[in-house]
């Protein structure tokens, strides 16, 4: 990935919504464009399974949009790294041949978001959808634009836990592991400061990796383990909620740029009305997804997670070298403020 040196505009949750209902001078080739193109299909890259809160969030999406728009937009929704790894999709949003994702492996583009990542940092989804709407949030996704991109709202996914092929009840549990880990250096840290061995891969070749023992686990929100299906591969779950993972929608400038400014509106009061549908969606599947791995043979562990979160306090220091002490600072205390 190329990263650009060049000045970009603010693109938040909230300057989006602004832009979006903007009428200046650059968005007029825009509109004779849409205005006479066919209907528009929009790509949209996802990294969880069919059945996944993201991948049913993205569909309910698409059926919004395509319903306010007449029918001028679609989406057509990919899941399970179908377009190929994080690196390729965030390279596709970037060059336009891709339109639409949702990840929280960002970090290859914008190492601040990393400070989102810290272990055991947010106790609710409220917290991590007040620190994304608010200004260290802003300020974090303003970095996009020098990719091309536009952050249009966050999707929360919802607490990681450990799927392994052998029981986790504490710490020591996962002493020389080998865990497959996320992209964020944060989930490198992590798993080093418990006492595992970090191996990445791609979403897609991890049930292989766990069924040959490439790997001995992995971590991810209960609904991601199971609309992967991982838990067919190996049959111990361990209850750690060490991140809150969740992740900015993203869009290609440059099919934003195809949109008129009406469009750009509906696309922006679409994904607020499915924001809150995919949590919904995450909660529920949080309780099934449990029961539905107990039914398959799954033994669920419930660690004391006082050594756990000891353990990866090393993990802020790490990081601050990484993102900078401030910005883990302003994080903390957003969090703090959040009040959730």
């Amino acid at each position: 990935m190329i990263r650009r040196q060049r000045s970009g505009v603010l693109f938040g949750l909230v300057s989006v919504a602004i832009l979006a209902a903007g009428c200046g001078s650059s968005q007029a080739p825009a509109q004779s464009k849409s205005a006479s193109a066919e209907p528009i299909v929009a790509k949209f890259a996802l990294f969880t399974g069919a059945t996944s809160p993201q991948t049913l969030a993205a569909q309910r999406l698409g059926q919004i949009l395509k319903k306010d728009t007449g029918g001028k937009i679609t989406i057509q929704t990919y899941p399970l790294g179908e377009l190929g790894s994080t690196n390729t999709v965030l390279s596709g949003i970037e060059t336009g041949s891709i339109q639409m994702t949702v990840t929280g492996g960002v970090a290859s583009l914008v190492p601040q978001f990393e400070a989102m990542y810290l272990p055991y940092l947010f106790p609710s989804e409220k917290s991590v959808m007040a620190v994304s709407n608010g200004p260290v949030g802003q300020e974090i996704w303003s970095h996009f634009s020098k990719y091309h991109m536009k952050v249009i709202g966050v999707w929360p996914f919802g607490y990681s836990d450990f799927l392994t092929d052998r029981p986790v009840t504490s710490v020591a549990s996962l002493k020389g592991m080998k865990l497959r880990v996320f992209d964020p250096p944060a989930g490198d840290y992590t798993d080093r400061a418990l006492g595992a061995n970090p191996t990445p891969l791609a979403v897609n070749q991890v049930f292989t990796a766990l069924q040959t023992h490439t790997v001995d686990g992995m971590d991810d929100p209960i609904s991601s383990l199971v609309s992967g299906k991982d838990y067919q591969a190996v049959k111990y779950l361990a209850i750690t909620q060490h991140f809150f993972v969740f992740g900015p929608v993203l869009v290609s400038e440059s099919f934003w740029k195809q949109l008129t400014p009406t469009e750009q509106k509906d696309l922006i009061s679409a994904e607020r009305q499915v924001e809150p549908y995919e949590w919904q969606l995450a909660v529920q599947q949080q309780t099934a997804g449990i029961k539905t791995m107990q039914q398959a043979g799954v033994v669920v562990t419930h660690p004391n997670l006082q050594p756990f979160k000891a353990a990866t306090k090393v993990v802020y220091q790490q990081l601050e070298s990484v993102v900078g002490k401030s910005l883990v600072q302003q994080i903390q205390k957003a969090v703090q403020q959040s009040g959730q």
